[in-house]
C-alpha cells in the first residue's frame, strides 16, 4: 500500500514539473523572425499578418523597379504555389511586399502584380511601416544612388518565407534552393501532425496487456508490486517528448537567416 502510495506521489511530482518546466509556445517571447504588421495592399485595404483567413502564405521582398532579380523571384514564388497545390498541399498566398514606398503605390503594385498570377498579393506602405516589417523579418534593404542624379536602385536579401494560418513564420528558403526541395519543405512543415498513440499515459495504458494464459499483465504487475511502474515510465516519455517540441521550436525560430544574403537588382549574379 505504501509502495503505490509512494509512486503515485512520485508520478504526481513528475508531471507537476514537467507542466510547468515547457512553457506554452503562446507565451513565449516573440519569435526572433516575423511579427505584427500592418501595411496596405494593391486595393488600397489595410492588411496585417491576419488577414489572410488561415491561409498560408509565401512572403517575398522586393521592388517594381527591380529590372531583373525580383520578377524571376516573383515569378519563382508563383510556381511553387501551384505545385505545392498540384501535390495536394495547401493553397498559398504568394505575397510581394514592397521596400521602395517612396515609388511603389498601390496602384503600382495592383499593376505589377497582376502579371505573375491573380492570386499574388502586392503590400506597399508607409517608411515606418516598411521599415518595420524588414527589420522583423531581418531583410536587408539599402538605396544605392545610380549614375542618373535622383535616381536610384535598392540592393535586399532575397529570402522567401513561409508562414502559417496564423501568420506565423516557419521556415524560410534561399534563391539555391530548388523549387522542388522548397515544395517539399513546405509540405513537411504545413502537414497535420500524426498523433503518437503512446504519448500519454492514457494511451499507454490503453494498449493490450496479455499473458498466454490470457490473464491481464496489468494483474500480474500488480501482484508483484510493480503496477505503477509502466504508469510512471509513460509519464516520464510523455514529459520528454513535449520538452523536445519545446526546444525544437525554439531552434527553428532562433534560426534567423543572415541579413546579407543580398542582390544588387540591377546586376543579374553570374552563378545561382
Amino acid at each position: 500500500m505504501l509502495r503505490r502510495v509512494y509512486q503515485a506521489v512520485v508520478l504526481s511530482l513528475v508531471l507537476a514539473w514537467g507542466l510547468l518546466s515547457v512553457p506554452p509556445l503562446a507565451a513565449q517571447t516573440p519569435p526572433l523572425i516575423g511579427g505584427a504588421f500592418t501595411l496596405v495592399d494593391q486595393d488600397g485595404r489595410a492588411v496585417t499578418e491576419r488577414s489572410f483567413h488561415g491561409t498560408p502564405v509565401l512572403l517575398y521582398f522586393g521592388f517594381t523597379s527591380c529590372p531583373d532579380v525580383c520578377p524571376t523571384d516573383l515569378a519563382r514564388v508563383a510556381r511553387i504555389a501551384q505545385r505545392v497545390r498540384k501535390l495536394g498541399g495547401p493553397r498559398l498566398t504568394p505575397v510581394f511586399v514592397s521596400i521602395d514606398p517612396a515609388r511603389d503605390t498601390p496602384a503600382k503594385m495592383k499593376a505589377y502584380v497582376r502579371l505573375f498570377g491573380t492570386d499574388v498579393v502586392g503590400l506597399t506602405g508607409t517608411p515606418a511601416q516598411i521599415a518595420t516589417i524588414t527589420d522583423r523579418y531581418h531583410v536587408y534593404v539599402k538605396k544605392v544612388p545610380t549614375a542618373q542624379p535622383g535616381q536610384y536602385m535598392m540592393d535586399h536579401s532575397t529570402f522567401l518565407f513561409l508562414l502559417d494560418g496564423t501568420g506565423r513564420y516557419v521556415d524560410h528558403f534561399g534563391r539555391s534552393t530548388d523549387e522542388a526541395q522548397v515544395a517539399a519543405r513546405i509540405l513537411a512543415e504545413l502537414a497535420p501532425a500524426t498523433p503518437n498513440r503512446h504519448a500519454s499515459p492514457r494511451a499507454a495504458l490503453s494498449r493490450p496487456h496479455a499473458t498466454r494464459r490470457g490473464q491481464s499483465a496489468r494483474r500480474v504487475g500488480a501482484a508483484r508490486g510493480g503496477y505503477g511502474r509502466p504508469l510512471l515510465l509513460a509519464a516520464l516519455a510523455a514529459w520528454r517528448s513535449s520538452w523536445s517540441a519545446w526546444i525544437n521550436s525554439w531552434r527553428a525560430r532562433s534560426a534567423w537567416p543572415p541579413r546579407r544574403e543580398s542582390l544588387s537588382c540591377w546586376a543579374m549574379p553570374t552563378s545561382w
